[in-house]
């Protein structure tokens, strides 16, 4: 970012802060008129007052509630979506030459299931943020996503209820991988009876790595060709991505790609309305982009001496 452009973007985010803060008044006497109301139906009650003033207190604290949290959506909405649009957006254009992104795009469905990192289908399932492009040699895509799966309850009654519940939520990305294969490797934190009963007899992969062995749970359809994949080497970089996220972690091998699952309940490459608005700001949203290309380096991607081009 040259000069001019830098004095052009925080002449943007100056005129964004008078929003962000303009915004957040406005939900903060949202919230003082919700907790007025409380207040005042706790003082009718301990009044003595009878239920139909305590009625009409009630009707009026839920209306006023679900007012606020209509208001503050579409108000944290619509000051987020002016930054993108003028901020971050042209900024990731203008600093991330050989990278697409595609703010309401996701890695799809599909895909999701093919990496078979997952045991259980996702009945609901969306993301945002799509990034894409070629590191080096490496062809890489990730984005955002939110996987659930449906289930109901049944209460005392035999009412039934369909609910939803998080199967993953986080960084999901997809790479070439620097080697070639042909079956099916799994790498996943704890235990995993369902996967080994699915391979029908073909076992868990015994490594020599105490320290990862103790964190991971690894499942092949072929051993020989899952130490080929998890060299020494890999076992270290997959330990060291697990202690740079601080979060769960699952990888897949499969179709000469690797999938990388990263657990994150934070909501990434988003403008957080509870922070100035300034260059650090952006900043911010380029280190957790650096942070997922990092990725591609860190398993060491681009070095192709196993024939693969």
């Amino acid at each position: 970012m040259n000069e001019n452009q830098q004095h052009h973007v925080e002449e943007l985010l100056r005129a964004l802060e008078v929003e962000r803060v303009k915004a957040n008044k406005i939900k903060r006497v949202g919230w003082l008129v919700v907790l007025a109301i409380l207040l005042a139906g706790v003082g009718l009650f301990l009044a003595g007052f009878h239920a139909r003033e305590l009625v009409i207190t009630g009707v009026a604290w839920v209306v006023a509630l679900i007012a606020v949290l209509i208001i503050n959506h579409f108000v944290n909405k619509k000051v987020k979506n002016r930054f993108k649009e003028q901020v971050l957006y042209p900024a990731i254009k203008s600093n991330y030459k050989d990278l697409t992104h595609q703010s309401k795009n996701y890695l799809s469905r599909d895909l999701f299931h093919h990496s078979r990192l997952f045991k259980t289908y996702a009945d609901r399932y969306n993301g945002e943020d799509l990034f894409q492009g070629v590191r080096g040699k490496t062809a890489y895509k990730f984005s955002e996503i939110h996987a659930e799966e449906r289930y109901t309850t049944t209460d005392s009654k035999g009412r039934t209820q369909t609910k939803y519940r998080t199967i993953f939520k986080g960084v999901f990305l997809m790479a070439d991988f620097n080697k070639h294969f042909n079956g099916l490797t799994r790498v996943v934190e704890g235990g995993d009876g369902f996967f080994e009963k699915l391979f029908a007899g073909k076992s868990k992969v015994s490594l020599e790595n105490p320290t990862f062995e103790k964190i991971f749970n690894t499942y092949s359809n072929d051993q020989a060709e899952a130490r080929y994949i998890l060299t020494p080497k890999m076992m270290e970089q997959i330990l060291l991505i697990k202690e740079k996220w601080n979060s769960s972690v699952a990888l897949s091998f499969r179709d000469n790609h690797v999938f990388i699952a990263i657990t994150s309940y934070y909501n990434l490459f988003e403008p957080n309305m509870k922070q100035t608005f300034d260059l650090a700001h952006v900043d911010r949203i380029f280190e957790e982009i650096d942070s997922c290309l990092e990725l591609i380096d860190i398993l060491d991607l681009n070095t192709r001496i196993w024939t693969k081009r």
